[in-house]
């Protein structure tokens, strides 16, 4: 489950004007949940030591909620579980799930890169949780991916 604030929402929304940008989420894994408090851009000077990092972010101020090559490739890089993607209004949180083929040692991990689980709004009262759904697959991603 990834829990966030509306804040937040309406925060990284206002990052793109006409580019996209890309930054690091904060916050704290806690158990089978992920808080997300904040976030760094990438051209930030002021880093929030106070959390670790536990996502990437990804704001586009058009288009639709997808993971781009170049996205999915910043998110390999980082390591870490999940990636927000905001475009325009409405926003979708995308994370890795093991392969139902890589059951084992050497295990593989995919990401539904095309479409977000449920894409919401970022605009006016966003939720706070996302739906079950995505927190089941979520869970069991980030007992896969994260020690």
């Amino acid at each position: 489950m990834v829990e966030y604030s509306p804040l937040l929402l309406r925060s990284l929304s206002g990052q793109a004007q006409r580019r996209s940008v890309r930054g690091m989420l904060l916050g704290a894994k806690k158990g089978n949940r992920i808080e997300v408090h904040g976030f760094h851009g990438s051209g930030d000077q002021n880093l929030d030591t106070r959390y670790p990092a536990v996502g990437i972010y990804v704001v586009r101020a058009r288009g639709e909620v997808f993971l781009t090559e170049a996205d999915l490739a910043f998110l390999e890089q980082s390591g870490l579980p999940i990636a927000l993607v905001i475009a325009g209004g409405r926003g979708g949180f995308f994370f890795w799930e093991p392969d139902r083929a890589g059951a084992g040692i050497d295990s593989r991990r995919s990401i539904q890169s095309i479409k977000s689980y449920q894409e919401f709004s970022t605009a006016g009262q966003a939720t706070a949780r996302e739906p079950r759904r995505i927190a089941d697959i979520l869970r069991r991603a980030l007992f896969a991916s994260i020690p």
